[in-house]
């Protein structure tokens, strides 16, 4: 099967030859460009600019990171080093499980770009687009993916960002059908969990994270249509900003101490509870203050 391996030689002479490049990609690589960013744009969205596109980008870059999070084990497709040994692996760069999608690909793929539709703004367009190229070729350049990754995660994402879409455009303004779309993603989903626990063996723990994510996400989304119907205020930038900067800090409290206080199950506690916190609470509060 072709992986363009070949491809990953002369980037790692590149990088080796010129080592402030790794330093650079495995910056354009880490957590905060890959999950922390797509997750403050779609609160920025959700919250302060637009409801509907808030949605979308939920809906796309959420089940685009778990799907290619926990596909990977069932396609077990080795990681480079792993096909070729003359590929180096390199020490702190995060590159868990198998090769095949490129997460990190998938999740910047199935929110910045739509962002960048949406942003309506050509630097903003612009600045998303060299975003997920830069995370793309990091991925390469540092040799944890295979181009055939890279080209999977995309496929992954832009199918993630085409679905959402489509999906919101259908059910926007229905509630039985949103209710619907949500039963849908819960039992695909669900599916997805069962394989990876029962036959992929995937780790309890790592199932339980990203079932965190998902369930957090549709049930805030259900109980926002059920009790909430929020609309974006229509308020000054500068007090949009607040409303933005609190509850961002707020959502990082949310996840971050579940995380080191709950050893192996902080994550899924505190993702559960962040969705919630995005697609509910915050909106409920932000209501409830006349705002």
């Amino acid at each position: 099967m072709w992986t363009g391996i070949e491809l990953l030689y002369h980037l790692q002479e590149l990088r080796m030859e010129y080592p402030i490049l790794g330093d650079l990609f495995q910056a354009m690589s880490s957590r905060i460009v890959y999950l922390v960013l797509p997750i403050m744009i779609v609160a920025a969205f959700y919250w302060t600019i637009d409801k509907k596109q808030g949605e979308i980008l939920g809906l796309s870059c959420i089940p685009a990171m778990v799907f290619s999070m926990l596909s990977k084990y069932g396609i077990g497709q080795p990681r480079p080093w792993e096909i070729d040994p003359r590929i180096e692996h390199v020490s702190g760069v995060h590159a868990n499980g198998p090769s095949l999608p490129s997460g990190h690909t998938a999740m910047t793929v199935s929110s910045f770009i739509p962002a960048a539709i949406f942003g309506r703004n050509v630097w903003f367009a612009c600045s998303m687009i060299v975003l997920t190229s830069l995370v793309m070729f990091s991925r390469l350049i540092l040799c944890v993916h295979t181009p055939l990754d890279i080209i999977a995660g995309l496929a992954v994402g832009a199918l993630s960002a085409v679905t959402a879409w489509k999906a919101v455009d259908w059910a926007y303004g229905n509630d039985r059908r949103h209710l619907f779309i949500d039963l849908v993603y819960v039992a695909l989903f669900t599916i997805l969990f069962a394989t990876a626990l029962f036959v992929w063996n995937v780790e309890t723990t790592k199932v339980l994270e990203y079932m965190g994510f998902i369930y957090g996400m549709i049930l805030g989304k259900v109980l926002e249509r059920r009790y909430v119907s929020y609309k974006v205020p229509d308020i000054s930038l500068k007090n949009k900003a607040k409303i933005y900067v609190a509850g961002m800090l707020a959502d990082a409290l949310i996840l971050l101490i579940p995380l080191s206080l709950i050893p192996g199950y902080g994550t899924a506690i505190g993702g559960f509870a962040m969705m919630l916190w995005l697609f509910y609470l915050y909106p409920k509060i932000i209501m409830s203050n006349g705002l």
